[in-house]
């Protein structure tokens, strides 16, 4: 009877490939984990206007939104268009 045995060096390429696999695998979950933070955000001219309308100061607004959970304020470039607007 014919004794069977495994070549050493695929067993050792699979291994190699397995613990590459585990590596690149732990680094996707660290990306991935990182990803899973959303930030809410209010733009600027709006969250103006909404206070200018509600007849609440500015200052107090911006802190009424921060109590809401927002934490970014986006600022956008001037375009003509709000330049004539305002």
């Amino acid at each position: 009877m014919k004794q069977f045995t495994y070549n050493k060096l695929l067993v050792a390429l699979v291994m190699l490939g397995f613990i590459a696999s585990l590596i690149i695998g732990w680094q996707r979950y660290q990306v991935e984990y990182q990803n899973t933070v959303v930030d809410l955000v209010a733009e600027y001219d709006d969250v103006v206007k909404t206070a200018a309308i509600e007849g609440v100061d500015e200052d107090e607004f911006f802190r009424q939104l921060k109590d809401a959970g927002v934490t970014s304020v986006a600022v956008y470039e001037t375009t003509l268009a709000r330049l004539h607007e305002r």
